[in-house]
């Protein structure tokens, strides 16, 4: 086996190869706030290690550190697009890391998913249902067109609420559908009344540019509350359930906020959008 293919295994989970390792797909639950449930409506998409999900954040062991190299590997986005067909469901929300440079050719990518999937007599994944991470805002005008170029094909994009300012993001010529605040910084506003108080009225102005606001890597209840209180639209993290490796039988029925959260009340903050 040579580096730069992927493979399928004897029942069509799809694979790669790097230097010893194997790499594969796993994904994470993103769920939506209905009433008094959060119904999944969607998948964050990483990479595996010899078949294990790995949880870690670079610096913590060896095999997050290798994760977090692979996920700038051209080929990781379309390893997770071919193997979104044994997911059981079709997201509206499918969220991927891309760099500026992956963007040629992750139509193509995601037209020979498509492809994969029709074969199987699964439905074909929606361009705009691909949602684009971005680590940064491009920095020259051949990213900036490459970007242009799966907005015009009908992707769309994810960026961190925290890390991006308004006029930054006009400035790029960027129009994101969808803000991520990370479950790390929220448990540190936790700690500052002030800096909590700022929360409803932050996400209350991506919602005024017409963004879904996204609470990610939530780890505990109190994460998930505060960022319910503040108007989140959608959630992910392990509180939600851990990253299954494809072809896993993953729980997508709707998960009640009572069973998440301490009993004791919530507290929705209305900020107009």
């Amino acid at each position: 086996m040579e580096e730069g293919e992927i493979y399928a295994d004897e029942i069509g989970i799809h694979y790669a190869v790097r230097g010893e390792r194997r790499i594969g797909s796993c994904y994470g639950l993103v769920c939506e706030l209905h009433g008094s449930a959060l119904v999944p409506v969607g998948v964050e998409a990483s990479l595996t290690v010899d078949g294990l999900a790995v949880v870690g954040r670079p610096g913590e062991d060896a095999e997050a550190a290798f994760v977090e190299e692979e996920q700038a590997w051209r080929l990781a986005p379309a390893l997770h697009l071919f193997n979104r067909v044994h997911l059981g469901m079709t997201p509206r929300l499918f969220l991927l890391d891309v760099r500026a440079d992956d963007a040629p050719f992750l139509p193509d990518a995601l037209h020979r998913a498509n492809g994969h999937a029709t074969a199987l007599d699964e439905a074909p994944l929606p361009p705009r249902s691909v949602l684009c991470r971005l680590p940064a805002l491009p920095s020259s005008a051949g990213e900036r067109a490459a970007l242009a170029a799966l907005a015009a094909h009908g992707l769309r994009f994810s960026i961190d609420g925290f890390a991006f300012a308004g006029g930054s993001l006009k400035a790029a010529g960027l129009s994101p559908a969808v803000a991520e605040l990370s479950g790390q910084r929220l448990a540190e506003m936790r700690r500052y009344p002030e800096a909590a108080a700022l929360l409803a009225p932050l996400v209350a102005s991506f919602k005024r540019q017409g963004m879904t606001v996204l609470a990610r890597d939530l780890a505990t209840a109190d994460d998930l509350r505060m960022a319910v209180e503040a108007g989140v639209d959608c959630f992910s993290g392990p509180l939600l359930g851990p990253p299954m490796p494809a072809g896993s039988d993953m729980d997508f029925r709707p998960k009640p906020l009572a069973g998440l959260l301490p009993e004791r009340g919530l507290h929705v903050v209305s900020v107009r959008p």
